[in-house]
C-alpha cells in the first residue's frame, strides 16, 4: 500500500551557527575543505548535466559551455506515445527546415535542459499511466559538423489505470458537491498521480466554500498487477478530515481616503457570523474592483488570524485598497467601429468624478465625434452627453443610469438625409457570477430627419419630429478570457427591442438579434466560429420599419469581399435596409512572428426584406485571408477576400483594413 497527502506539509530546515576558530591553522583546514566540497559537488552535479556519453575532457567541457547547435534529435524506445508528442514536450529541438537550409537559427544546446527534458517526458508518461517509464536523454557530439545530436531513449513499462474510488469521512451534504470533481477519475482511465492531485486539490477547494476551510485530504492507493490483468490498477481509497467549521469574523477597511467605509462594505458577500466560503472572498474582491473607484483591491486574513499552531475559528480578514482619483478630464482619440462602419477615427472629451462626495455616485459630461475613413471622409456622429449613475439602488447592488444625450443632424452612415436626435435614457445593470451580465434600458427619442425622398419618410416629414419610445433588454454570457484577442471560451448574446405600442410613439417594431461566438485552441492556432440571426418587424398596424432601425450588412465585420452595408435589398444603388439578417463566419487565427497574425476566413450570409423572403439559395459567400498586428490595444487587421461567384453577385475581389477581429 502506497500513498501521499494533500497538502504536502513543508520541510524541515536545519542548521548550525558557526563556530569562531583560532589560528592560521584551522583557517587553513577551513580553506581545504570548502575547496573538497567544492570539488566534490561539481563531480556530483556531472551526470545530470546529461555528458556520461562525453569523456570528461576539457574540451568537451568547453564545447557544451559554447552551447553549441543542434544537428538533429532523435528518439528510440516509445510504443505508445507518438514521436511527434514527445518532441512539442522537449525544449531542446530538432532544427526546422528553415534552418536546416540556412535561412534561420538552429536551436542550441543550453546547461540543464537535457535534466529539464528528461523530466519533461517522464511527466508525460505519467500522464498516459505509464508510472514506472524511465528515460534517458544524451548529448553527444559530432565530429564532422561540431554539432549536438541529442538522443532521447525510453523505456515506457507497464500501464496502469485507475480502478475503484472509495471515500471515508467525507461530509454527505457536501459529498454532493465533490462527487463532480471525483468522477474525473475514471475507472479505466490512465492513472495519472497530477490528476489525483487535482481532483483532491478542488475537493479542498469545495470543503473551504462551505465552512470547511482546515479540510484535509489524504489518498491511499494499491495497484493490482495479477497476470490476468492486461493493465495494473490502482484502486484509491480517499481519506477525508473535515476539520472545524469556520465563520466570518470582523472586516477591517484601510487605504481608503476619499471612498466612504460603508460604500467598500456593502460590496462585501458575506457578514460577520456568516459560515466561512472561499467562494465569498473571491466575490467581495471583485465586488469592489468592479466599482471602477480603486486600481488595487485586496481581502486577505488578519496577521491575528494565521497562526498556524491554533487557527481560528472566526478568522478576521483586512480589505486593502488603492483608490484612483474622483475627478478626472479625460481626451482620448484613435480608431474605432461603428455598427455600420469598418473603420472610423474617434475622438471625445469627458469631463466627471467617479467618485462623487465619497459614495460611489459617478456623473460625468461627454462630447465625441466620430469621422468614417479610409472609405469616405466625412463627420458620421456628433454626440454630447450628460450621465449620472447610481450604483445601488433599493439596497440592491443594480447600477442605475440617466443619461440625456443630444446628436446634431448629420448625415446618415447609409441612406441620403441627415438625423437629429434629442434622447433620455433610464437604464439598469446586473451581474450574475463572473461572465453573465444583462441590460434593461428605456429610450425616449426626438428624432428629426432632414432631406428625405422616400414615402414612409414622406410621411414623417409632414410631421417634421418623430418621437420614438422604447424599451431594450439585453443578456450576455461571455467567457472570453480576453476579449481583445479570444483564445478560449464563447460569447452569447441576445438583444430585444420593442418601440411604440403601449409605449406611444410614432413608430412600431420590434427587432430581435441573436449571436454566438465560439474560441477553440487547437495547436497553436485558434478556430472561432461565430453565428448570427436578426428579426425587425412592424406591429401595431405600422406600415414599415423607419430605415434607421432595419438591418444593413456586408463588409469587413459581417460578409467581407462586398462594401460596406451594400448587401441585401437595394433601390437605385442605395441600400433599403433589411428585416431579417442571416450570418456565419469561420477563421482559422494562427500567430506567425511577433506580434503577427495570418487568418484563413470564410463568411456566408444575406439579408431580406421580410422574412418569408429567405432563401437559402440567396446565402452569399466569400472566403480570405488576413494579416494582424496585435497592438497593446487591440489589433490592426488587413483582410483580402474574394467572392464565391453567385448570380447577381459576380465573382469579385477586395481589400478591408479594420480594427479588432471581425468577432
Amino acid at each position: 500500500m502506497s500513498g501521499f497527502s494533500f497538502p504536502a506539509m513543508a520541510c524541515l530546515r536545519r542548521g548550525t551557527r558557526p563556530t569562531k576558530l583560532q589560528g592560521w591553522e584551522s583557517a587553513a583546514k577551513n580553506v581545504l575543505s570548502i575547496l573538497f566540497w567544492i570539488v566534490l559537488s561539481w563531480l556530483v552535479t556531472l551526470p545530470a548535466w546529461g555528458v556520461d556519453p562525453l569523456p570528461v575532457t576539457t574540451e568537451n567541457e568547453h564545447w557544451l559551455r559554447r552551447k553549441p547547435e543542434i544537428e538533429r534529435v532523435v528518439i528510440t524506445g516509445n510504443a505508445h506515445i507518438a514521436e511527434g508528442d514527445i518532441r512539442h514536450h522537449l525544449e531542446l529541438k530538432s532544427p526546422s527546415l528553415r534552418a536546416r537550409i540556412g535561412l534561420g537559427r538552429r536551436p542550441r544546446v543550453v546547461g540543464g535542459a537535457w535534466e529539464r527534458d528528461r523530466k519533461a517526458v517522464l511527466a508525460l508518461y505519467a500522464t498516459r499511466g505509464y508510472l514506472n517509464a524511465e528515460t534517458t536523454v544524451a548529448v553527444t557530439r559530432d565530429e564532422k559538423t561540431d554539432r549536438a545530436i541529442v538522443s532521447v531513449d525510453v523505456r515506457e513499462g507497464g500501464r496502469t489505470v485507475w480502478g475503484g474510488i472509495t471515500t471515508e469521512g467525507d461530509d454527505l451534504f457536501i459529498s454532493g458537491r465533490t462527487y463532480r470533481w471525483m468522477k474525473e477519475l475514471k475507472r479505466g482511465d490512465p492513472a495519472d498521480p497530477r490528476k489525483l492531485q487535482r481532483v483532491l486539490a478542488l475537493c479542498q477547494g469545495t470543503y473551504a466554500d462551505y465552512g470547511h476551510p482546515y479540510a484535509r485530504f489524504a489518498a491511499q492507493w494499491d495497484i493490482d498487477s495479477t497476470a490476468a490483468v492486461a493493465e495494473d490498477t490502482a484502486n484509491v481509497h480517499i481519506v477525508v478530515d473535515p476539520g472545524p467549521e469556520a465563520r466570518f469574523g470582523q472586516v477591517q477597511v484601510t487605504g481608503n481616503t476619499f471612498t466612504r467605509e460603508p460604500v467598500i462594505r456593502r460590496e462585501l458577500a458575506f457578514r460577520p457570523g456568516d459560515p466561512y466560503s472561499r467562494k465569498k472572498i473571491f466575490e467581495s474582491q471583485n465586488n469592489i474592483y468592479r466599482t471602477g473607484l480603486f486600481t488595487f483591491t485586496r481581502l486577505e486574513l488578519s496577521a491575528d488570524s494565521t497562526a498556524k499552531e491554533a487557527p481560528r475559528r472566526d478568522p478576521d480578514f483586512t480589505v486593502r485598497v488603492v483608490e484612483r482619483k474622483p475627478a478626472y478630464l479625460d481626451l482620448a482619440t484613435g480608431a474605432g467601429q461603428d455598427r455600420q462602419q469598418d473603420l472610423t477615427w474617434d475622438y471625445s472629451l469627458e469631463w466627471g468624478n467617479r467618485n462623487w462626495l465619497g459614495t460611489g455616485r459617478h456623473w460625468a459630461l461627454q462630447a465625441k465625434s466620430g469621422l468614417i475613413v479610409v472609405t469616405d471622409w466625412r463627420v458620421l456622429y456628433n454626440r454630447f452627453v450628460a450621465r449620472y449613475t447610481e450604483p445601488w439602488i433599493l439596497g440592491l447592488r443594480l447600477p442605475t443610469t440617466v443619461q440625456f444625450a443630444y446628436e446634431p443632424g448629420v448625415r446618415s452612415a447609409v441612406q441620403p438625409y441627415r438625423i437629429e436626435r434629442l434622447e433620455g435614457e433610464l437604464g439598469f445593470q446586473t451581474r450574475v457570477g463572473e461572465t453573465k451580465r444583462a441590460w434593461l434600458t428605456f429610450v425616449y427619442e426626438n428624432v428629426r430627419i432632414f432631406g428625405i425622398d422616400r414615402p414612409i419618410e414622406e410621411i414623417l416629414r409632414e410631421k417634421g419630429i418623430t418621437i420614438r419610445r422604447k424599451v431594450v433588454f439585453a443578456v450576455e454570457k461571455d467567457s472570453r478570457p480576453n476579449v481583445f484577442v479570444p483564445t478560449a471560451g464563447s460569447l452569447t448574446r441576445l438583444d430585444a427591442e420593442y418601440a411604440g405600442g403601449f409605449l406611444g410613439g410614432d413608430v412600431d417594431f420590434y427587432k430581435v438579434v441573436g449571436s454566438w461566438a465560439r474560441y477553440q485552441t487547437t495547436g497553436s492556432s485558434v478556430l472561432a466560429s461565430r453565428f448570427q440571426f436578426g428579426l425587425v418587424k412592424a406591429h401595431s398596424g405600422a406600415a414599415q420599419v423607419p430605415t434607421i432601425d432595419r438591418f444593413y450588412t456586408g463588409g469587413a465585420n459581417s460578409i467581407r469581399g462586398y462594401p460596406e452595408n451594400r448587401v441585401g435589398p437595394m433601390i437605385d444603388g442605395t441600400p433599403e435596409g433589411a428585416g431579417v439578417l442571416a450570418l456565419a463566419n469561420v477563421e482559422l487565427r494562427t500567430p506567425a512572428i511577433w506580434r503577427f497574425w495570418f487568418t484563413v476566413f470564410g463568411d456566408a450570409g444575406n439579408a431580406w426584406s421580410r422574412f418569408r423572403d429567405f432563401s437559402g439559395k440567396e446565402i452569399l459567400v466569400s472566403t480570405g485571408i488576413g494579416l494582424q498586428y496585435v497592438s497593446p490595444v487591440g489589433p490592426l487587421r488587413l483582410d483580402y477576400a474574394k467572392r464565391i461567384s453567385h448570380p447577381g453577385h459576380p465573382a469579385s475581389d477586395r481589400l478591408h483594413l479594420a480594427i479588432l477581429f471581425a468577432f
